[in-house]
C-alpha cells in the first residue's frame, strides 16, 4: 500500500530510499535515537542499557536491551539494511545468554546506562512492571525484537518456525522514505502478523496462565519507610522521631513513593546500613514540607529548630524537587545503636507482603498488631 504525503492543496508521493542511501548508521543513529524513543518499536518497554556486554569470555554486544511490563527481559536487535543477515540466530544467542541476568544485575545495568544510583533505579523498575515483587517474578523469560528495514524469506520462515514452538520473537520493520528533504520511517509490526496474512501465528498463552499460577502475596496494610539519611544531608533521624515524620524528595519518583501511604496505615522506619528504628501509624498523607506542621507543634517544620535544615531555601518552592513530609504518630522508637536488624530493603516507601516480618518487627517493638493512637 502507498504512502503519501497530505497538503491542504493536494497528496504528494513519498519516495522509497535506504538508510544507507542516506547515511544513516545502525549504532551512531538508528540504536541511538531508538534508545530514547523506544515507543516506536514497543510502548511497554523500558530500556535497560545499551551495547550491552557485561558477561565473561565474549566481547559481543546486545544493541538495545530492554525489559516489558510482565518484567521480561527483551533483546534487540537492529539492522539498517534489507535483508536482517541472519539477525535471528545472533538475537537467539543473546537471549540465552542474558537468561540468567538477575533482578540486582538488572538494577545495576540501569543505573550505569542512567547515571543514576542503585535506589533509584530500582523503584524505576518497579513502578514499570506496577508490582512490588517484581524479583519473584523477574526474568520469566526473554523476549526477542528485530527490527529492520527489511526481512529475507529465509529470516521469515526461521522466526514463524521458531514462534510456533513458543518463542516470543517480533519483526518491525523500519521503511524510510524521502518527502521532499524529510526522512520519513514507517515502523510495521510484519511477525506475528497482525493481520492474519501470509503465516499463522499462535497467540502465546503458557507464560501467562504460568506467571498467573504463581502464589500470590497480600499486602501486610504495612509499610517499610527509609528514614533516607545517607541520600540528603536534610534528613534526620533524630529530627523525624522528635517532631514524628519522615521526608522523602529530590525529584518526582520519591516524592510519589512518600505519598503513597494514607491515614491510618501502620509504618516501620528503617536507616540504611543501621535497621529498624521506628513503629508507627501515619495522621496524614504526605504534604510540601514548606507548609508542614508537626501534629505536636503549632509551627510549621521548616521554622523549628532541626539537627539539620530540612531543605535548602532555594528549593523549598520547587514542588518538583521539595522535600515531602509524611506526619506519623511514633509508638514505639529505638536509638540507631540499638535498631532491629530485619530483612535489608530497598526503595523510599514499600509495601511490606511478609506477615511474618511485621509480626517480628510488632514484637520487637512490643506494640500490637494494630496498635492504637493515644493522644
Amino acid at each position: 500500500m502507498a504512502l503519501y504525503g497530505m497538503t491542504s492543496e493536494r497528496f504528494e508521493s513519498l519516495t522509497p530510499t535506504t538508510f544507507e542511501d542516506e547515511g544513516i548508521t545502525e549504532r551512531a543513529d538508528l540504536q541511538r535515537i531508538l534508545a530514547d524513543q523506544i515507543q516506536v518499536i514497543d510502548s511497554e518497554l523500558l530500556v535497560l542499557c545499551d551495547e550491552f556486554n557485561h558477561w565473561e569470555g565474549t566481547k559481543r554486544r546486545i544493541d538495545l536491551l530492554c525489559m516489558d511490563r510482565e518484567a521480561r527481559l527483551v533483546v534487540i536487535e537492529l539492522k539498517r539494511n534489507q535483508s536482517g543477515n541472519h539477525m535471528e540466530l545472533q538475537a537467539l544467542r543473546y537471549a540465552a545468554m542474558i537468561s540468567t541476568m538477575t533482578f540486582k544485575e538488572a538494577v545495576e545495568s540501569y543505573a550505569r546506562y542512567k547515571d543514576i544510583g542503585r535506589d533509584e533505579a530500582d523503584q524505576f523498575l518497579v513502578e514499570h512492571v506496577h508490582d512490588e515483587n517484581i524479583e519473584e517474578v523477574f526474568g520469566s523469560d526473554v523476549r526477542i525484537i528485530l527490527a529492520s528495514a527489511n526481512f529475507s524469506q529465509e529470516l521469515v520462515a526461521t522466526v514463524t518456525w521458531l514462534n510456533k514452538r513458543d518463542l516470543d520473537i517480533r519483526c518491525i520493520r523500519l521503511r524510510p522514505f524521502k518527502l521532499g528533504s524529510r526522512l520519513i520511517v514507517q515502523a510495521e509490526q510484519v511477525i506475528p502478523l497482525v493481520d492474519a496474512g501470509d503465516f499463522e501465528f499462535r497467540v502465546r498463552t503458557k507464560e501467562t496462565e504460568r506467571r498467573a499460577s504463581f502464589p500470590k502475596t497480600n499486602w501486610t496494610g504495612a509499610w517499610f519507610l527509609n528514614v533516607g539519611e545517607d541520600k540528603s544531608p536534610c534528613r534526620s533521624w533524630e529530627d523525624s522521631a522528635k517532631y514524628q515524620y519522615i521526608s522523602a524528595g529530590g525529584g518526582k519518583s520519591w516524592q510519589d513513593q512518600i505519598r503513597k501511604p494514607a491515614k491510618g496505615e501502620l509504618v516501620f522506619a528503617y536507616i540504611n546500613s543501621v535497621g529498624y528504628v521506628g513503629v508507627g501509624t501515619v495522621l496524614e498523607t504526605a504534604v510540601p514540607c514548606k507548609g508542614f506542621v508537626p501534629h505536636n507543634q503549632t509551627e510549621k517544620l521548616v521554622d523549628l529548630s532541626l539537627a539539620k535544615p530540612l531543605t535548602a531555601p532555594s528549593q523549598i518552592e520547587n514542588l518538583d524537587t521539595c522535600e515531602y513530609c509524611l506526619s506519623i504518630h511514633w509508638h514505639a522508637l529505638r536509638d540507631r545503636t540499638n535498631p532491629v536488624r530485619e530483612d535489608h530493603r530497598r526503595g523510599t516507601a514499600r509495601k511490606i507482603h511478609d506477615e511474618g516480618l511485621v509480626s517480628r518487627l510488632c514484637n520487637e517493638f512490643k506494640v500490637g498488631r494494630y496498635p492504637e493512637i493515644n493522644p
